[in-house]
């Protein structure tokens, strides 16, 4: 009975895992461009999202194909007539055969917990950038959310972007220069502006970039006067 399980599990294993791989693979570049979701996301030891696919899948790939070579091996040994491994009436070609089966299931499950230390670290992280799809590159990991959160919650900046306060020309409207708070990180794209009416134009909107940022350049940057 265990063997015909065995045998069931092994046959499960090399007929479903391959494909099943290859679907995953079909559906990188896909994944990479931001057209679809993630096909697979929670397993038992990572999860895998859109930004960290890639290396979710190599580990993937390396665990699920190591299983699929030990299943093959197994396959092998129980279809081809071994008696007890060792005998010298054992087919040759199939010693051979199991042999590449079990080798290569070592190599794939030697590599897979670095690949697995590897997907850690992109979720935690999202890096190496090279890794990550373009459109997630300026993501932060859990890590940097988790960081974000906390500052949130205890009333702290939700940033440590550089923040200047710059001197704006209307040009030809009827209103005159006014103050502006610029965050000086691209992918953030944050501008204040001071309360209408407010006697304390600088001070009003310095305290709104506190709320964003943890830096706010000290002065004010003022247009060159033949500007």
């Amino acid at each position: 009975m265990e063997n015909v399980l065995v045998f069931v599990v092994s046959a499960v294993a090399v007929l479903g895992l391959p494909p099943y791989l290859v679907s995953l693979w079909r559906a990188l570049p896909a994944v990479w461009r931001g057209e679809r979701r993630s096909p697979i996301r929670h397993l038992r030891l990572f999860s895998i999202f859109p930004r960290s696919y890639l290396s979710g899948l190599l580990a993937v790939t390396a665990w699920y194909g190591g299983f699929a070579a030990v299943g093959g091996g197994l396959l092998v040994y129980g279809i081809l007539g071994f008696d007890d491994g060792s005998s010298s009436d054992d087919p040759p070609a199939a010693v051979v055969l199991m042999a590449v089966f079990f080798a290569v299931a070592a190599l794939l499950l030697a590599a897979a917990l670095p690949l697995t230390v590897l997907q850690w670290v992109m979720n935690a992280f999202n890096r190496p950038h090279r890794l990550v799809p373009p459109r997630y590159r300026d993501k932060a990991g859990w890590v940097g959310e988790q960081a974000r959160l906390n500052r949130q919650r205890a009333s702290l900046p939700r940033t440590d972007h550089l923040v200047e306060i710059v001197e704006a020309d209307p040009g030809d409207g009827p209103g005159g220069r006014f103050l502006v708070a610029v965050c000086g990180d691209s992918s953030c794209g944050w501008m204040g502006y001071a309360d209408e009416g407010v006697a304390a134009e600088e001070e009003n909107l310095r305290a709104k970039a506190a709320r964003h940022s943890s830096q706010v350049a000290a002065g004010v940057i003022r247009p060159r006067p033949d500007a």
